[in-house]
């Protein structure tokens, strides 16, 4: 088995033909390609590769995140650090995108750290070489910061988060925060469990001072009130000596606490499931318990005042049944071979009769960015809305609703045209990136008629364009043209990409500026 991670988690069966078979999301995909790595393609087509010359063939063998290229073009960079020679991975650099903005990760200068700095080990490995003293948001289409160095000179003052990390895996309780650009700080308090044991007959089962660090509680943004707390127990009534050496049963999570209500957690190892219990304030209960398959790491089972929802137990762990407790009003589904939703039933009281929405997609997956979109869907009357999608970005391109009583089926169209943002990629001096964005450059629809091949049949039309400023690829114009008449607004950016203007139509501007 072979298990992806990143923006979305996936698994994989290697077959015999070394081509990989989905096992949780039947809708991903799974390459290796020589010379490029691993790419993982997820149900929208978002494409991710994973980085590494040498194809993974055992157990313990990792791959990196290097790239991710959204659906429309848009793309993540990421840029690490050789590997030290004493660690198992990289540290992160640099996070770009193509619309020109970055973050830096800034570590500590020496390694391990010195000037009255505690030097921090954990299994070997110095934490200031993995863990990031703060990380810097930069709009590179104002300021060049190479990618591939761990500093650059910046003379603009841009956002920062500082990060303050714990002293290792040690005795000591510990405190870790991270202060956020506007000074709200975030704490995750830490506490050092001895996990020192001895049976009733004064047999030591686990050594003294045999520590484990766990997170007890967490302030959010300076608050002087503590927002979760948790607390865990040991689990060795009735375990073996075995067992109880074996981490499973110790300090493990027993309740949560969050002001308002409560959750406690049990294991029931006979059937691997996991069990939790919801309790809120005023004996209210929203989710009485949650039955986990350890197993495949999902829940199975949630039970709420009036509801038991029900997952497969498989790695794909779909939404199978809603079972009201009260009227039998239930709810069952059914998926296409690609995990896509295609029939919803919805029972009347006491499952007397039932009403369906349906949804069609492509019986195959020519097109990783559209295949797992409908092609058209009905609601529980049978009145069927039908889609088309843009080719290159898998953006919707029509949206053609059911007739009206006068026969008419609205539709609205849309038209992408491929953007190349302008910003200092390599230098001080700007240049244009290589890789495009598809951006929503045309939306039209009739008011009152149906459309003829390009143009409305009552000639009513109405049309919103949308204008997007060179550098970061911000939009900073839309116009609404209809029956002669168009209304614009403009919009104004900082340097940070927050929007600090709106120039409504009734100033009349003929075109916008940046």
């Amino acid at each position: 088995m072979m298990k992806v991670t990143g923006i979305s988690n996936a698994s994989f069966e290697i077959n015999t033909d070394d081509t990989f078979e989905p096992q949780s999301d039947l809708s991903t995909s799974l390459e290796f390609i020589q010379g490029v790595g691993y790419i993982f393609t997820t149900q929208d087509g978002t494409e991710i590769t994973y980085d590494t010359s040498v194809e993974i063939t055992s157990v313990g063998q990792t791959a990196w995140m290097t790239k991710i290229v959204k659906p429309n073009g848009l793309t993540i960079k990421i840029a690490a650090s050789n590997r030290p020679s004493n660690m198992g991975f990289g540290y992160m650099l640099n996070v770009s995108t193509n619309s020109g903005y970055q973050l830096k990760y800034k570590y500590s200068n020496s390694w391990p750290i010195t000037d009255g700095e505690k030097s921090i080990v954990y299994s070997g490995v110095y934490w200031p070489q993995i863990a990031p003293k703060s990380v810097v948001g930069i709009n590179s289409a104002v300021e060049y910061c190479t990618a591939t160095t761990s500093t650059c000179s910046l003379t603009n003052n841009w956002p920062t988060t500082t990060y303050n990390w714990l002293n290792g895996q040690t005795s000591e309780d510990s405190i870790f925060t991270a202060t956020d650009p506007l000074g709200r700080v975030l704490e995750y308090h830490f506490k050092a469990i001895d996990e020192a044991y001895t049976a009733s007959n004064g047999h030591v089962i686990i050594s003294p001072e045999t520590y484990v660090v766990k997170l007890i509680e967490i302030k959010e943004f300076s608050s002087d009130d503590v927002s979760v707390t948790y607390d865990y127990a040991h689990d060795f009534l009735g375990r073996t000596e075995a067992q109880m050496r074996n981490f499973q049963y110790r300090s493990q999570l027993r309740t949560a606490h969050r002001v308002g209500f409560s959750q406690t957690y049990d294991t029931n190892e006979t059937n691997t499931q996991y069990h939790r219990m919801m309790h809120f304030s005023g004996g209210h209960k929203a989710i009485e318990h949650v039955y986990s398959d350890l197993t495949v790491g999902a829940p199975t089972e949630i039970q709420t005042v009036d509801k038991v929802i029900n997952f497969e137990q498989s790695y794909t762990n779909k939404l199978t049944q809603i079972v009201d407790r009260f009227n039998r009003a239930d709810q069952t589904f059914d998926y296409d071979s690609r995990g896509n939703l295609t029939h919803k039933h919805q029972f009347s009281d006491n499952r007397t009769s039932f009403v369906t929405t349906q949804a069609s997609y492509p019986t195959t997956c020519a097109n990783r960015k559209t295949c797992n979109r409908p092609t058209w869907t009905k609601d529980a009357k049978g009145k069927q809305t039908d889609y088309t999608y843009h080719t290159q970005s898998g953006q919707t391109a029509t949206i053609t609703q059911h007739a009206n009583e006068d026969g008419k089926r609205r539709q609205v169209r849309y038209e992408y045209v491929e953007k190349f943002a302008t910003y200092k990629i390599n230098s001080s001096t700007p240049s244009v990136s290589p890789d495009g964005i598809w951006l929503l450059d045309r939306e039209s629809y009739c008011i009152n008629s149906n459309y003829v091949g390009s143009s409305c049949a009552g000639n009513d039309e109405v049309v919103t364009q949308y204008v997007y400023e060179p550098g970061n690829l911000q939009l900073i114009g839309v116009a609404v043209t209809a029956a002669g008449k168009t209304l614009r607004t403009c919009y104004r950016y900082d340097i940070y990409g927050n929007q600090i203007g709106e120039t409504k139509p009734k100033a009349n501007l003929s075109a916008c500026s940046y």
